[in-house]
């Protein structure tokens, strides 16, 4: 029997064309595929049309091509759009329609993509991304040894300039303004100063809030903490203060679900009750909880996770401190928060005695 499909969870959802099931002499983008499972549980094929019977599967996934394969293996939804949108601009400047031609190309081939990156003015390290997502899948390929040489390994990256972060840095009176600027005799304005406070006191992203459950915040110790799930899956156990427990335990204590562990800390509310008690807040619904207190209206949430840094290094934290607070892999990331450096009143010179 036929069912309508309906995904739980689409790979590749964002991709400008969805690729399709592949055979050998496919043209790209049809050079990937993946499968998932429906709410019948019956299993599709990533163009979201084609239904498979769960005897074919086998065959299935034991024919797919190399590149199919490579893509299957990231888990991060994110880390494979950003790697499938690497490949596919490659082959659309180099005219690659095959997974033939694909796999003849040289180390010339690979410099001109990175010099049109550089002629088109991409930033440094958007252009080394790209880079990586190509010498990744060669370095699959070589490993299968369908290809010899990886031509991307030799080619020189970019040197990316390590300054200062994008985002703007709040002063403290913005932040105060957007901290006491919701209406707390709401459940919306109960709800959206826990979020705020978490901003500002944790410096989460904004993806990291949305992921978060009833169970992740806790106590251990005499200390009040958050667990945070990371880019990439990675874990993060963060204390928190005081007053934001007091503010997440404050707006539990008004919601249906503080007593469900695995279920979203922070659920959309609509006029005042929420909406699906199963259903998290999404990052849309964020950012707008952001744009309604903000100050300044070129500011985003990332900014209160500039801030936090800032703040903390101005505080005197430790750099290995925030780096490993504020969850970044490299400490050099941690850095452009650090602007120390820039205060001209603690210059070396004016240590100086003889």
């Amino acid at each position: 029997m036929n069912y309508p499909v309906r995904l739980t969870e689409a790979y590749f959802v964002a991709l400008p064309i969805q690729p399709q099931i592949v055979s050998d002499n496919t043209l790209y983008p049809k050079l990937f595929c993946w499968y998932n499972y429906n709410m019948q549980n019956e299993i599709i094929t990533s163009d979201s049309k084609t239904l498979l019977k769960k005897e074919d599967l086998f065959d299935h996934l034991k024919n797919l091509s190399e590149e199919s394969t490579w893509a299957l293996n990231y888990k991060n939804a994110n880390t494979k759009k950003t790697y499938m949108n690497a490949i596919k601009e490659f082959c659309d400047l180099l005219g690659i329609q095959s997974k033939d031609r694909l796999r003849e190309i040289v180390p010339a081939h690979a410099i001109a993509f990175r010099d049109s990156l550089i002629t088109r003015k991409q930033a440094p390290k958007t252009i080394n991304c790209k880079m990586s997502a190509l010498s990744s899948l060669f370095q699959n390929l070589m490993s299968q040894q369908i290809v010899s040489v990886n031509p991307f390994s030799g080619v020189e990256r970019m040197k990316e300039e390590y300054t200062s972060t994008k985002s703007l840095d709040l002063d403290i009176g913005s932040v105060r303004h957007m901290l006491s600027a919701m209406d707390t005799t709401t459940l919306k304005g109960i709800r959206d100063k826990a979020i705020m406070n978490i901003f500002f006191f944790v410096g989460c992203r904004v993806g990291e809030v949305c992921r978060l459950r009833v169970k992740d915040c806790y106590t251990h110790k005499g200390h009040y903490y958050l667990d945070l799930k990371l880019k990439g899956g990675k874990r993060n156990r963060v204390p928190i203060p005081a007053h934001v427990k007091h503010y997440i335990d404050e707006y539990l204590e008004h919601m249906e679900h503080k007593e469900i562990e695995d279920a979203p800390l922070f659920l959309a509310i609509n006029k005042g009750r929420s909406v699906d008690p199963l259903a998290p807040i999404s990052d849309r619904a964020l950012r707008y909880i952001w744009k309604n207190y903000r100050v300044d209206e070129t500011s985003s949430p990332h900014c209160a996770r500039s801030t936090f840094g800032t703040r903390a290094f101005e505080l005197g934290a430790e750099l290995k401190e925030v780096q490993e607070y504020m969850g970044h892999v490299d400490p050099k990331t941690t850095q452009l928060y650090d602007h120390s450096s820039k205060d001209p009143s603690r210059a070396p010179s004016y240590l100086m005695r003889y």
